[in-house]
């Protein structure tokens, strides 16, 4: 009974990445109600095009950045322990087109309630008697992978959200 529950378990896991990879139709709409929240759970889908070759010749590359007493600018780069690097990276992602309206998965108004959760947190966690965090801003940096002078080519920030400390 356990194992054939686990070779179930690991059919619909596998399934779900093969989901991923149709082309869009009416058959992925309907398959994709069925595994989207599965693969939102499991960060599936970031995991799955994080190891297959990536045919973009940009892409928006989205971080946190703190404003402090100290500091003019400061990269939020720890992640909290229940994320792993790749699901942290992944979360950023996933909130980042939320807020630009590219995510379907959530709403733009949604985005900003998780980011202002996620703001507030920072807020109180990293603050220190000597240093207090002022504000966190949600940004993206465009990359493009064509060369430049065997350079890669960075657009200017744009900030998505803010979120002032009080």
């Amino acid at each position: 009974m356990k194992k054939s529950f686990r070779t179930s378990l690991a059919a619909l896991y596998l399934l779900g990445l093969w989901t991923y990879q149709l082309p869009v139709s009416p058959v992925e709409r309907a398959l994709m109600k069925v595994f989207r929240p599965i693969q939102r759970v499991t960060f599936t889908d970031r995991q799955y095009r994080m190891y297959a070759p990536d045919p973009r010749a940009h892409k928006k590359i989205p971080f946190l950045l703190l404003r402090t007493d100290r500091s003019p600018a400061r990269f939020f780069k720890r992640h909290f322990s229940i994320f792993s690097a790749e699901k942290w990276t992944g979360f950023l992602d996933h909130l980042a087109k939320s807020l630009l309206g590219e995510w379907t998965d959530y709403p733009p108004e949604e985005g900003r309630a998780v980011f202002e959760k996620l703001a507030q947190r920072i807020c109180r966690d990293e603050s220190t008697e000597d240093d207090r965090v002022r504000s966190v801003s949600l940004q993206y940096r465009t990359v493009h992978f064509e060369e430049f002078r065997e350079d890669i080519v960075w657009d200017s920030p744009e900030t998505l959200e803010t979120y002032g400390c009080n």
